[in-house]
């Protein structure tokens, strides 16, 4: 030994194996390993194997706390990292645990040491369970015998007469709320193989705004609307991580956009095909649509199949609500423009003869959310937590009503 003195700190342990220290008879001392609970006995000395096994166990005791070591995966790969601020490292590892596959993203620790973390609130879409259309979540518009038919999914089929189309869409919208980003989701399967004169599109959008997929011909493409103009990504232009090129199928797949003010991703199967940066469109609050559609005097019958569609919020359902004194003689009240939640109704008074709240901003417009007569029964808080799309307004006939609403 190098000094005079043997520090032992702790036992050493390997499975049943100890290191004893043994009198050698003649005033020195040899380590011994031993697969006995016992010492080794009086004078007994190390076996070749043993001296190996005490070498290593020495050159790792000589290690000192700065030493580098090489982290490798399961394929003897190396593991990149790299210093971080504390003096530590941080040790990159590509995995996917689950969720999309887009290598920018991180997970973020809190301050207070907690993995940050948000639910996922569904805002639009339903499945297509049964054969029955539910007109109250979707509006079906069809020409020239196109048609959307139902079982556990929707076909849009064109019908083999001219210029057949079909069309389904959520009658809600998702809500865009700033600090979130919503999320489309979808199975769906282009069903016949790419036809010249034919378009089918699924996405978050309508008639002026919104990003979708399209398959144009054979032409596969992600794009974007704003002004009721598209602009297109074609296949072999896309900079995802699925190369430059996707070929569409006849069979399912999951197709994903996630939005966000300064940019949207397209995923396919959980792979990232194309990112589009930048604010390209006049706004963020879109129903989920589904067309197919067939021009050009095109007669054959092209089929289109999607099973589950939706927009969820990468957040909760509920925001943080305001509120509108409402008092005062007759008059039309716009409460706001864009979606948003009607929360509560609360009568403070119950002068004048009734409110009849629209889902728009003018009530010539408007879906008529509901109309209350302000009788002395209707005093207290009425609670709605029910959505609407185009805005809010509320009309009062009759004077002195006094009225608290409650909305997002």
């Amino acid at each position: 030994m190098a000094d005079d003195t043997l520090n032992v700190t702790q036992p050493l342990h390997t499975g049943e194996r100890h290191l004893l220290l043994v009198d050698n008879g003649d005033d020195t001392y040899s380590l011994a390993a031993s697969v006995q609970d016992s010492a080794l006995p009086d004078g007994a000395s190390t076996s070749a194997k043993q001296d190996t096994l005490l070498t290593e166990l020495q050159g790792k005791a000589d290690l000192d706390e700065t030493q580098p070591v090489t982290l490798k995966d399961a394929s003897g790969n190396a593991i990149d990292s790299h210093a971080c601020g504390d003096g530590g490292y941080h040790v990159g590892v590509n995995a996917i645990i689950s969720g999309n596959q887009n290598t920018t993203r991180h997970a973020w620790i809190t301050t207070t040491g907690a993995m940050s973390a948000i639910e996922n609130s569904r805002l639009v879409g339903t499945n297509f369970d049964g054969t029955t259309k539910d007109t109250n979540f979707w509006t079906e518009t069809v020409t020239n015998n196109g048609s959307v038919t139902q079982n556990g999914g929707i076909t849009l089929a064109t019908s083999a007469t001219a210029n057949g189309t079909a069309k389904y869409e959520s009658t809600r919208k998702a809500r865009f709320v700033v600090g979130y980003e919503n999320h489309f989701l979808c199975a769906a399967a282009f069903t016949t193989a790419g036809t010249a004169d034919n378009v089918r599109r699924i996405g978050p959008y309508d008639t002026n705004e919104g990003f979708f997929f399209q398959l144009d011909g054979t032409t596969f493409s992600v794009g974007y609307r704003t002004g009721a103009a598209d602009t297109l990504v074609s296949s072999g232009s896309f900079n995802g991580n699925g190369g430059s090129t996707y070929a569409p199928s006849t069979t399912l797949h999951k197709f994903e956009v996630e939005i966000m003010p300064l940019a949207a991703f397209f995923y396919i199967d959980g792979v990232l095909i194309h990112t589009i940066s930048g604010s390209v469109t006049a706004s963020l609050t879109f129903p989920v649509t589904i067309e197919n559609i067939n021009d050009n005097g095109l007669e054959a019958n092209v089929l289109f199949d999607v099973i589950g569609s939706a927009i969820l919020r990468k957040g909760p359902l509920t925001t943080n609500a305001t509120y509108y004194h409402l008092s005062g003689n007759a008059a039309t009240h716009v409460l706001k423009y864009g979606g948003g939640v009607l929360q509560k109704i609360v009568f403070n008074n119950t002068s004048g003869t009734s409110i009849t709240i629209y889902d728009n901003t003018s009530a010539a417009a408007g879906a008529v959310i509901g109309i209350i007569t302000t009788s002395l029964t209707a005093i207290g808080s009425w609670d709605y937590d029910v959505p609407f799309n185009n805005g809010l307004t509320l009309v009062t006939v009759g004077n002195g009503l006094d009225a608290t609403i409650v909305y997002e």
